[in-house]
């Protein structure tokens, strides 16, 4: 009897480690679909095909969206002295860079559905940092 219940309950523990491993490895997937950026590994994506080129260039890329988002602001707004002034001030700080026409980039990340100038993160080949830029450049 004795052994019988011994069998029982290392059977029970059994079915207790193989329910956790198989929870394990559910949140390790969804947790995986869920942090690739903006479901660029969705095919049903636009952005699938991440590689791009930059047209009608040179073009401003910001490691940050919003200084790229301050400086289009100032333009869109009419305020070119305004606008010129924060175009230096992100470059010289080195936040920026130009991406020139003909340049091939790779897309990172594209902007969510609030994004009124509608910007993407690229990235050169190669290289590891991404630079939002308007995606209205890119083809």
């Amino acid at each position: 009897m004795a052994k019988k219940e011994e069998d029982s309950s290392t059977e029970r523990q059994d079915n207790v480690a193989r329910f956790f491993t198989c929870l394990a490895i559910l949140a390790v997937v969804v947790w995986w679909f869920n942090s690739t950026p903006s479901g660029t590994n969705n095919p049903h994506n636009p952005y699938r095909t991440l590689d791009r080129v930059v047209s009608d260039g040179p073009i401003l890329g910001c490691e940050d969206a919003d200084d790229l988002q301050r400086v289009e602001g100032y333009f869109a707004s009419g305020d070119n002295v305004a606008g010129t002034r924060a175009l230096y001030e992100v470059v010289r700080a080195g936040f920026c860079v130009q991406l020139n026409d003909g340049e091939k980039v790779v897309i990172e990340k594209a902007g969510g559905a609030d994004d009124l100038f509608q910007h993407a993160a690229v990235r050169r080949p190669g290289e590891t940092v991404a630079y939002w830029v308007t995606h209205k450049h890119l083809k």
